[in-house]
């Protein structure tokens, strides 16, 4: 994996993603202009233009591709498997462009219980990390805008950290005493 996030290739993602970005939005602004998204889909409140995603996709993709590459480096040392991050990534995309999709065809209320499956999971999978959130991100760019997926990325990374870093160990150690009186009081029968 780490031939895969070289810096040359973490260059070329990154241009690519910039070209395609600049395109996006020329395509945009000469077919009715770039949109607008709001906060809460609601009009009162702030709304960021499509425009700040030439700047903060590349910025973003580059920061989170370099923690990618930082951690499989410490991985590597540890272990002699390939990394998993390719496979995060790809499924996050998918993720995040099922949450557009379904925000785009008015499953509002569906919406709710795919957030509490996304948290779920997040107590299984490291949902927390940086190919997640990028895959995310991209996956969800198209309909959100680039600030609103990222911020909506992040809340849910933030989740993910709390349900697998804090809420899971609690759980697993609840049902490790909880198990360990269940074969006490067996036993003792």
């Amino acid at each position: 994996m780490n031939e895969f996030l070289s810096f040359k290739n973490r260059i070329v993602f990154t241009v690519v993603l910039t070209v395609l970005v600049l395109a996006w939005l020329i395509w945009d602004y000469y077919h009715g202009g770039v949109p607008v998204h709001h906060l809460l889909h609601r009009d009162d409140l702030p709304g960021f233009s499509n425009w700040w995603g030439v700047l903060l996709l590349p910025v973003l993709s580059w920061f989170l591709l370099y923690r990618i590459q930082k951690r499989d480096k410490l991985q590597e040392k540890e272990r002699n498997n390939k990394s998993t991050a390719f496979y995060g990534f790809i499924g996050a995309l998918f993720t995040g462009i099922f949450f557009s999709i379904l925000f785009s065809y008015g499953f509002e209320n569906v919406l709710g219980y795919f957030m509490l499956v996304l948290l779920s999971i997040g107590l299984f999978l490291p949902t927390y990390r940086s190919e997640y959130l990028l895959g995310f991100i991209l996956g969800m760019t198209y309909i959100f805008g680039s600030v609103l997926s990222t911020i909506i990325g992040s809340v849910l990374a933030l989740a993910g950290l709390l349900m697998h870093e804090v809420i899971r160990p609690i759980g697993l150690f609840l049902g490790s005493r909880f198990l360990g009186l269940f074969n006490r009081s067996t036993n003792q029968r």
